[in-house]
């Protein structure tokens, strides 16, 4: 991704936590996640392959979460350097 300057961080983060606070993505990657999580519990331990793509999709949707905080957390830093240089 290009550089971007400091008021542009500020509105991607925006963007990020409106996405991320989004009612229907909340659901759905609840729901992925519990999903998972009850596949993993109600699978035996000799189906290590269902367990483990259970397993990933848990790891993926925290992935997920993470990034988007990730972008928030940028911006934060942005509008402080927007703030301070004023």
């Amino acid at each position: 991704m290009a550089t971007l300057t400091n008021e542009q961080r500020v509105e991607r983060g925006r963007q990020a936590q409106e996405i991320l606070e989004h009612p229907v993505l909340k659901e759905a990657l609840d729901a992925i996640s519990r999903n998972a999580v009850r596949e993993w519990a109600n699978t035996s331990a000799e189906a290590s392959n269902v367990r483990e793509a259970a397993w990933n999709r848990v790891r993926a949707v925290e992935a997920i979460r993470s990034e988007f905080r990730r972008i928030i957390t940028d911006a934060a830093f942005a509008a402080d350097a927007i703030k301070k240089a004023q």
